[in-house]
């Protein structure tokens, strides 16, 4: 079943039947494939970093801050969160 718009359109609508052209993404953005061996490699280095760091910082944030009991997170959330979320809702 056809939608509401497409019942009134004519026929040979100009436009459905048009055919695009496949472009891939370095061709898109205008890179040269020609990199070879070494863009490879520079891409697989650039991922094993990215991986590296997204695992290490928060393991490392983890390890050191120090844990909060749950008094000090009650005490976060009433005394600090809640007054800022009811501002923004007032505010807003």
């Amino acid at each position: 079943r056809l939608s509401f718009a497409l019942d009134s359109l004519p026929p040979s609508f100009p436009g459905w039947n048009l055919s695009i052209r496949y472009i891939s993404i370095p061709e898109l953005f205008g890179i040269n494939k020609t990199g070879g061996v070494f863009g490879r490699t520079i891409g697989i280095l650039i991922t094993l970093a990215k991986a590296y760091l997204f695992l290490f910082v928060p393991i490392t944030t983890r390890w050191t801050l120090p844990r909060m009991r749950m008094d000090q997170l009650f005490n976060l959330g009433w005394k600090f969160l809640l007054p800022i979320a009811l501002g923004n809702l007032f505010y807003y």
